[in-house]
């Protein structure tokens, strides 16, 4: 596990170190972005998104364990069979049911999700969870995700999705700087039974687009005690 971990983290450094920096990202549109300089030229629009099989369904139809679904989702992708209930049971300190789901709660899921865990078949592991609150300055971390196959969570509307794909579009300078923006960005829904069959769209012009409260980057890894 540790030694997977390190070559993703080695192939971001290395595509960090070989691209351009980007002039600037956004979310959706530029509104709030000076005009682009004129030596810049638009890129051709891309789309990427991850398989469906990395998505796991809520086994209850509440928030706190579309919460837990998603973990286990991104625990799966690295190999790791970590049970959604433990991550209810961990943050709640039992298996309960609920929806009172605000704000302050998604601010302090990172908290509430992060420590030791075992598994049944008593694999011993670490979860780190880091919150990225607001709306992203820039794109490139969800893109570079979606590349590695790295399962992110997206908060939204007082909700966790998964990030299922975006599409995206921007201008290059001739030096190679370019600047981003997401025209679509695709989450699947952990309440929904078959998460990785459909999507959640949010689209430039929709009126909750603004409703994106951040984003979560989780790592599992082996530990030793």
């Amino acid at each position: 596990m540790r030694r997977s971990i390190a070559a993703v983290s080695a192939f971001a450094l290395a595509l960090a170190l070989a691209s351009p920096p980007p002039l600037s990202s956004g979310l959706f549109g530029r509104s709030k972005k000076p005009p682009p300089a004129p030596n810049m030229f638009p890129m051709a629009p891309a789309s990427l998104d991850i398989a469906p099989s990395v998505y796991v369904a809520a086994a209850r139809p509440c928030a706190n364990w579309a919460w837990g679904a998603a973990i286990e989702s991104v625990a799966r992708s690295h190999g790791v069979e970590l049970k959604q209930e433990d991550v209810v049971v961990k943050a709640y300190g039992g298996a309960l049911c609920t929806d009172a789901f605000g704000a302050a709660d998604l601010a302090r899921y990172d908290q509430y999700v992060t420590g030791d865990y075992t598994t049944d078949a008593q694999r011993r592991i670490h979860v780190e969870a880091v919150l990225h609150p607001g709306v992203p300055d820039t794109i490139e971390p969800l893109i570079l995700a979606i590349m590695q196959k790295d399962p992110v969570l997206v908060l939204w509307r007082n909700r966790v999705f998964q990030l299922k794909g975006i599409s995206y579009a921007g201008l290059i300078a001739p030096d190679g700087s370019r600047e981003y923006d997401a025209t679509e960005i695709r989450l699947a829904d952990p309440l929904n039974a078959f998460p990785g069959e459909s999507a959640v769209s949010i689209r430039v012009g929709d009126p909750h687009r603004d409703d994106f409260q951040g984003w979560m980057d989780i790592k599992v890894t082996d530990r030793l005690f």
